[in-house]
């Protein structure tokens, strides 16, 4: 349910409903493959549950 809602928040955020938010998704470090979440900062896989919404860390993806 969470990986659901945080995509539901980029999608919403993509489309240009809601402002940018400092969530894994939308991060320079953030990194999905074979549906393995990854963080390249701390080097090391995301559960489900450890994915953030407001993360200090954030440095948006351009």
């Amino acid at each position: 349910m969470l990986n659901g809602l945080l995509k539901l928040i980029y999608d919403l955020n993509q489309s240009g409903i809601i402002t940018i938010q400092r969530m894994c998704f939308t991060c320079t470090y953030y990194q999905l493959e074979n549906g393995v979440h990854y963080c390249k900062l701390l080097k090391s896989k995301l559960a489900d549950n450890e994915l953030r919404i407001d993360c200090p860390e954030h440095e948006l993806q351009l």
